[in-house]
């Protein structure tokens, strides 16, 4: 695609330059100097094409359910692409679940069961903050694609969504295994089941919370401190290191 260049073009400026002087670019000069053959104010019978503009007048193409499904499916190639993070994720839920489950192994201290939880919801919180700052790279992404109307922005909020359901479930199901069987918490099938179904609400809760400040804030400094923020409040009337009966 260089020939007759003297050197490869290596900046976007000269790239432009010489794209500018090829043949390709006087093409397309040509094709924009030429008259429409469309003529949107004549029907087919009158040899125009007034009955295809309706098409160009719909906003989005692609119907609701169907630009979900885009956004989802492009959420979770991407996701399983990334097999270092999920390597990563899977060793940090393990060994996560192993020092709380140890620290607190079979205890029979009331208190040390809200420690428990404490340090569970903590983990959820540290984890939902530091992934906050990449969604605003996402947001250019989303920028770009609202402004050629691929689809409408609910469609892209639920399909992100859902498509961090599969990673919430290796958090919730190796990190909550470990430390509800290792603390000794009540051992039944819906005691365990409650658990786990309660962890990955507060799970998801704490994604879209922090996901929304991304979405809001105009860098990534303001997202940690936003976050920081965020994390104080659920620190201190989470019930924990502030008893219930002071709150106000």
């Amino acid at each position: 695609p260089y020939q007759g260049l003297d050197k490869v073009p290596h900046t976007s400026e000269s790239l432009a330059a010489s794209f500018s002087e090829s043949k390709w670019s006087r093409r397309i000069a040509e094709n924009q100097r030429k008259e429409w053959d469309r003529r949107w104010d004549r029907t087919a019978e009158e040899g125009g094409h007034s009955e295809n503009i309706e098409g160009f007048r719909k906003e989005y193409q692609n119907s609701f359910g169907v630009s979900v499904m885009l956004n989802l499916k492009r959420a979770f190639v991407l996701w399983t692409r990334d097999r270092t993070f999920i390597r990563a994720s899977v060793i940090k839920n393990v060994a996560m679940g192993l020092s709380v489950g140890f620290v607190f192994l079979n205890t029979n201290v009331y208190s040390s069961f809200f420690g428990v939880l404490f340090q569970g919801n903590l983990f959820i919180m540290l984890g939902a903050m530091t992934s906050a700052p990449g969604k605003l790279d996402d947001r250019t992404i989303f920028y770009k694609h609202d402004d050629s109307n691929f689809y409408p922005a609910l469609s892209y909020l639920i399909g992100q969504s859902l498509a961090l359901v599969p990673q919430m479930l290796i958090d919730v199901l190796l990190f909550g295994t470990f430390v509800y069987w290792m603390v000794g918490f009540v051992a039944t099938a819906k005691g365990f089941l409650l658990y786990l179904a309660l962890f990955f609400s507060f799970n998801f809760t704490m994604g879209q919370c922090f996901g929304l400040l991304a979405s809001m804030a105009p860098n990534k400094s303001i997202v940690q401190a936003g976050g920081a923020v965020i994390l104080l409040l659920n620190v201190l009337f989470c019930g924990y290191i502030v008893s219930p009966t002071v709150i106000p």
